[in-house]
Order: structure tokens, then C-alpha cells, then sequence
């Protein structure tokens, strides 16, 4: 792509200023649903084994966090958190996951080889909640490797983090310091008019007359970290992947009011060379890796990427093109780091460049209100801890857009946040809403030592409670367990435990659409769907799938015995209506509770059943949506004709249900595995994931648990 030919206009951020310094990133926690931590505070003046020289971080004493028992774990979870800690404070805590299932990070070695690992075991880590007594705070933490986090009050924020030169579990607290600057963000660049401001101003003046109601959506973005931050946050792959998940679940916790979660697709740092120039103007350095991004990323289907640069004394803070987050054509974005700021800055200016992007603008005019008296949108806010939010003008924007659908690229629910308001069914088997586990009923408890039934709790010291993965000493499965096998030998997988949760890993199978039994049928949801295999189970071992003259006879009848619902079948449809067989018999077919018609076409004896109900009249199946239909229609995914599938008692081409740009066997999986319902790649034996590359012992995805064999080191 030529520079010259971009069409949109990049917005940009001028920088900011502020102190300098980095942090410290080590130290381990285990942290189990259900339990308190207590943290023993020591005086900070003289104490550090080694006092760090961040500027913008005022410290104030260590702390050694000490599990306790806390008595609202015996609550029902609706009125539980998940997690609380305590620092002279009470943290309440709920898990928030904005990882997808297979999430990847990718790195080079100091050949340029590039290598790839799982981020399976930041899957359960993040928190976020507020302080008890506090309810104008937030907390957002990670805490799979000590607590990392910060904790924000209306006008003041503090940071926690192991110390990484101290024995035993060590933390230090500390407050946050933004600065006092006045080299605070302003629309446009130095030389380039690339949007017009006014013009956005009055479009914002009619967008405000109509809002809409806010839906939980998601956004599925690759985040790229190039060399002179990787170096920056400390040239580690592990603590720069934790810095960068640290970033998004506070971002998360910004854009929360707007009901919009950022979900990590992937990350790719840059860990030997830039792949672009990123010293230059944050401007024209936009338009270099949006070229890079189509070219090069390993997701070439989601285009959505946010390079994370360092510069020591920037001019730009950030570029994006306003209002294209959606335009595959230009759905990239920058966020500079300049030296000297904390996290918390640093995830404002990204919040920033994400909302332009969105279509939101800066909070610059007197006309909007904000009700902490620093916004989310406002150029000063990276100056200012504490809470932030989105000013009247920003919401307004953003319903606006929302309610256009301009933001078709959102997903709605993509990530399920647990809430005890969800309410989850105690006793049900499954775990949802605030439950820490769901054994069953309290007379057929699965982990009785593990789970209290009554009330969906865990048990003290049990890790699990509930979950194919959960020991009957509560204890998490190590990974490669298996537990759950394929139940079809063509169209389903196993699954494994992953060693990190309780529950197994979600269902897996191939595609919808591949085909299936000698090129006859097609997968679909894991089964293998034919007119024969469906009609044994229906009539016995002796019937078998009719012809097309015996549906055609049959499905355009339009009474209960022959009907696509509540009238008859089109044509074309007919094979995708009531289930009609042959039966090979003299006698007649006898089934309890089901009626039966036969036809004599061509030679064959063409059967069709019709099971009463109670609550059914008439001499009509009436069938007022497709999922009232019972086993005598025909299953979804039945093949209707060339390349074409029944759906919902329609006859549908096989190339509207699969989506070859996502997964393509030869280009993302060379040939040596099949894409599968995550539209990732599941590799044959002796290749391994994600992309099927020759590997002893390699098999399977990533997304069905098992440890994958790799070559990283």
C-alpha cells in the first residue's frame, strides 16, 4: 500500500510529559476463589532491599500478604465476591476474562525465528472490583504471579507489585504520581491538517439528540510491542506479556461505562528488530504498520492491531483514523509510551487512541459534562490519578455510533463476566453467575469433600469443587488429562484438562461444512449428519434415509406427516423438512407414541412418523419456531443437494456457512490437520499447533487443552 493512496486521515495525539523510571515485575501468589489474604504492613522509609529510582511512584511500605479464613465465603456467592484482600482495607474482587481461548503470544529469538506461546495460564488471573467502604473506587489486578495492579480512589491511585529482590512474598505498595504537566495532547500534528475538528464538533452536536441503549459488546484486538519498549519494560518476554495484560484489564475497567470489553486476540512483541521504523513521526509510522498488519500478522482475518512504541521525549503520543475501527482498510493504531510514565498514564493514552478510533473525540469543549471534573477523553487526564470516566459528550458519541451500527465489528457478550447478579442455579452442575463451584444436587453431589451443595461455596483448602478437571481431593488435574472423548470418530475431538481450571475445555469438533462418511454428509456440531444414522435412530437398525421422490412425496403434503413447520415444503426445501425413510419390511413399523404414514413411490416403501402432543391440536405439526422441532425432522446440517445443507428447514449453500477467510486448511494449516469450530487450526499426529508444523508428538489445537509441543525455550 503507497502512503500516497490512503484515503482517511490519521488522528493525532501530541505527547505528554512526566517523570521517569520502570517498575519491577517478579515474585509468585497463588490466589484461590473464596479466600482472604491479609497483608502484614511494615514502614517503607529505609526498609526496601533495594530502593528503585521511579520518579513518578511515591512508595509507602512493604507488605506480606497472609491467607485467612474470611467468613463471607460461607455466603451464598450472589452475595459474595469471588476474592478480597486485605491491606488495612477490604478488596472485593470479581474474575474478569478478556483473554480469547486461544490467545497466543508470539516473540523472535536472536535469529529472527519467531516462536509462539499460550496464554492459557493468564486465562483465570485478572480481577477487578473496589474497596470496601469505598464505593467511589476501583481496583483492577492480575494475580497469577503476585498481585500486580492498581488501585484507584476518586483523585489519587496506588500501584501493588512483588518485590523481586526481597525473600518470601513480598509487596510493595505504593502511590502513583501522573505529573504536573502542561505538554498535554491537542488535535492535529505539527504539519499535516489530517482532521478537522470543527467539522467533528458539529457532528457531535447532532449525535447528542440520539442515544441509544448501551448492549455489552467486545472487541477482539492484536497487540504489537516493538523493540524499544520491549527493552523498556525490561527485555523479558514474560514481563512485558504481563505489562501489556496489566495495561488492557485496567483499560478494561476505563471502558466498563461504555459496556465495551477489550478482549487480547494476540500479542507480538518484537523482542529482536522493529519490523518497522518506529522513531520517526507517529503519524507516518501509522500508515507503515498498517501496511505490516495485513502483510504480516499471523491473524490475517482480524485486522484490529494497536502498536505499543517507546520514545524518550515524543512529540506524538498516538495516531489512529477516527471513526475506522470497523474499516478493515484502516483498523490500526499507535500508543507511545514516553519515558517516565506509569502504567496507569500509559493505559489513558490508550484508552485515547482506542475511543478516537471508535469514533468518540476529545473532551474539549465547556459543553460537556463531566462529573469527576477530569474525563476519560479530556487531554489532561494521563496528568490526574484516581477514576476516570466518559464525559456526556463521549456516551452520547458512543451510543450514537452504536445504534448506526458503525460499530458492526463489536461483538456482542463475547466474554461472559461473572457477576452475582447473574444469579447463577445452584445445584444445576454448572457453574455460573458468582458460584465458585456447582456439584449437582445435594443428594447426588459430585465432590462432596470439596463443594457445599446448599450454597455452591468452597470448602477450605479445596482449590475445586465441581468440574470434569477436579480431583476428589480438590485438587486441579495436572494437564493432558483427558475428559472429554470425541463422539465422532469424523467430526469431534478429545479435550483436556489444561492444568489450570476445573472445568473442561470447551467442546471442539470440526467446522461446520466438511465433509463427512465417504464425502455423503457433512460435520456438523460435532456429528457426522446422514439421513441413514438418523433414521436407525428413530425406526431401528433396519430403516434407512428415503430417496429424494419419497421427501418430495412426502414434505408436500403440508399435514402433520409431510411439512416444514406448519405448511408444506417448497421444493427446494423438501429434503429438509419431516424425516421420511424407507422401511423394508411387510410389516408394519409399530412405535409407541408415534403415528405413522406410508407412501408407495417407485418401488420404495416411504415412511413417515408423526409424534403427538398434548399440547399440540389439530392435524398439523405447528411448529412456530425451528427449535420446537422434535426428532422426526430432519437434523440441521443434512446434506439437501450439492454443497447445499438444511438449516432451520431451509436448504442453504455450504459456502454461507464457512467463513475460508478465518481458516483455510492449506494456507493456515498446510495441509495437515482440519479448521475447527474456533477456526483454528486442529493438526494430524506428528504436527503440532497452531499451525500444523512437523513436530514429534504434535497433535491436536489449541484450544482443546493439551500441552502443545513446541520449540520454545
Amino acid at each position: 500500500m503507497d502512503k500516497n493512496e490512503i484515503q482517511a486521515s490519521p488522528h493525532v495525539l501530541k505527547s505528554y510529559d512526566s517523570g521517569s523510571g520502570n517498575s519491577i515485575e517478579t515474585a509468585m501468589a497463588q490466589i484461590l476463589p473464596g479466600q482472604t489474604l491479609s497483608f502484614t504492613c511494615s514502614p517503607g522509609n529505609g526498609t526496601l532491599p533495594h530502593p528503585p529510582q521511579d520518579t513518578h511512584k511515591i512508595y509507602l511500605q512493604l507488605t506480606v500478604p497472609e491467607k485467612i479464613v474470611s467468613p463471607a465465603a460461607k455466603r451464598r456467592p450472589e452475595h459474595n465476591p469471588d476474592n478480597n484482600y486485605h491491606l488495612s482495607i477490604f478488596l472485593y474482587f470479581l474474575s474478569r476474562s478478556f483473554l480469547s481461548p486461544g490467545a497466543l503470544v508470539y516473540y523472535y529469538d536472536q535469529e529472527g525465528n519467531k516462536h509462539f506461546q499460550t496464554l492459557l495460564s493468564q486465562m483465570n488471573c485478572n480481577y477487578n472490583g473496589y474497596i470496601a467502604g469505598f464505593p467511589d473506587s476501583l481496583v483492577t489486578l492480575n494475580v497469577c504471579s503476585g498481585l500486580r495492579g492498581t488501585i484507584q480512589f476518586k483523585n489519587i491511585s496506588y500501584g501493588i507489585k512483588p518485590m523481586e529482590a526481597a525473600s518470601g512474598f513480598v509487596h510493595m505498595v505504593y502511590q502513583e504520581s501522573n505529573g504536573n504537566t502542561t505538554n498535554i495532547p491537542a488535535l492535529g500534528g505539527d504539519t499535516y491538517d489530517w482532521f478537522n475538528a470543527v467539522h467533528y464538533q458539529a457532528r457531535r452536536t447532532i449525535e447528542v439528540n440520539r442515544p441509544s441503549k448501551l448492549y455489552p459488546r467486545s472487541l477482539q484486538i492484536n497487540i504489537v510491542v516493538e523493540k524499544n519498549l520491549f527493552d523498556y519494560m525490561g527485555s523479558d518476554t514474560k514481563t512485558v506479556t504481563q505489562k501489556v495484560i496489566q495495561i488492557i484489564g485496567l483499560a478494561n475497567t476505563m471502558l466498563a461505562q461504555l459496556k465495551l470489553s477489550v478482549v487480547i486476540n494476540s500479542i507480538e512483541i518484537w523482542s529482536n528488530d522493529n519490523e518497522i521504523p518506529t522513531d520517526g513521526r507517529v503519524d507516518l509510522m501509522l500508515l507503515d504498520f498498517l501496511k505490516w498488519n495485513h502483510d504480516h500478522l499471523d491473524t490475517p482475518t482480524l485486522h484490529i492491531s494497536y502498536l505499543f512504541v517507546f520514545q524518550k521525549n515524543p512529540i506524538q503520543a498516538g495516531a489512529v483514523f477516527p471513526g475506522k475501527i470497523c474499516d478493515e482498510n484502516y483498523d490500526v493504531g499507535i500508543a507511545v509510551y514516553p519515558d517516565g510514565f506509569s502504567l496507569e498514564s500509559y493505559t489513558i493514552i490508550f484508552v485515547q487512541v482506542l475511543s478516537l478510533g471508535l469514533g468518540l473525540s476529545l473532551d474539549t469543549s465547556q459543553a460537556c459534562y463531566c462529573p469527576r471534573g477530569v474525563c476519560t477523553m479530556m487531554p489532561k487526564a494521563v496528568n490526574y490519578g484516581g477514576i476516570k470516566e466518559f464525559s456526556t459528550c463521549s456516551l452520547d458519541e458512543f451510543k450514537f455510533f452504536a445504534s448506526e451500527d458503525r460499530l458492526q465489528c463489536l461483538e456482542k457478550n463475547l466474554v461472559e463476566r461473572q457477576s452475582p447478579a447473574l444469579g447463577g442455579k445452584c445445584g444445576n452442575g454448572v457453574v455460573e453467575g458468582g458460584e465458585e463451584c456447582d456439584c449437582g444436587p445435594e443428594s447426588n453431589c459430585s465432590h462432596k469433600s470439596c463443594c457445599n451443595p446448599a450454597d455452591c461455596t468452597l470448602k477450605p483448602t479445596a482449590v475445586c469443587g465441581s468440574g470434569e478437571c477436579c480431583t476428589q481431593d480438590c485438587r486441579i488435574k495436572p494437564i493432558n488429562n483427558l475428559c472429554r472423548k470425541a463422539v465422532d470418530l469424523e467430526c469431534d475431538f478429545d479435550e483436556y484438562c489444561n492444568g489450570n481450571q476445573s472445568e473442561c475445555m470447551p467442546d471442539t469438533f470440526v467446522r461446520n461444512g466438511h465433509y463427512c462418511g465417504n464425502n455423503e454428509a457433512l460435520c456438523f456440531n460435532g456429528a457426522c449428519r446422514n439421513f441413514d444414522e438418523q433414521c436407525k435412530r428413530l425406526l431401528g437398525e433396519d430403516a434407512k434415509g428415503a430417496t429424494f421422490a419419497c421427501y418430495d412425496e412426502m414434505n408436500s403434503r403440508g399435514d402433520r406427516f409431510g411439512n416444514c413447520g406448519s405448511s408444506f415444503c417448497a421444493f427446494q426445501n423438501v429434503l429438509c423438512g419431516k424425516l421420511v425413510c424407507l422401511w423394508p419390511h411387510k410389516r408394519l413399523l409399530m412405535r409407541v407414541n408415534y403415528s405413522v404414514v406410508y407412501a408407495h413411490v417407485r418401488e420404495d416403501v416411504c415412511v413417515s412418523v408423526f409424534k403427538p402432543s398434548p399440547k399440540q391440536a389439530g392435524t398439523v405439526t405447528r411448529v412456530s419456531s425451528p427449535g420446537q422441532r422434535d426428532d422426526t425432522f430432519v437434523e440441521d446440517g443434512s446434506i439437501c443437494g450439492p454443497d447445499m445443507y438444511c438449516d432451520k428447514m431451509v436448504c442453504k449453500e455450504v459456502r454461507y456457512l464457512i467463513n475460508y477467510q478465518k481458516c483455510n486448511v492449506t494456507r493456515d494449516c498446510n495441509d495437515r490437520g482440519l479448521c475447527n469450530n474456533f477456526d483454528h487450526c486442529h493438526c494430524s499426529e506428528g504436527y503440532t499447533p497452531p499451525e500444523c508444523k512437523p513436530m514429534r508428538g504434535g497433535f491436536g489445537s489449541i484450544d482443546d487443552g493439551h500441552k502443545i509441543t513446541t520449540k520454545i525455550g
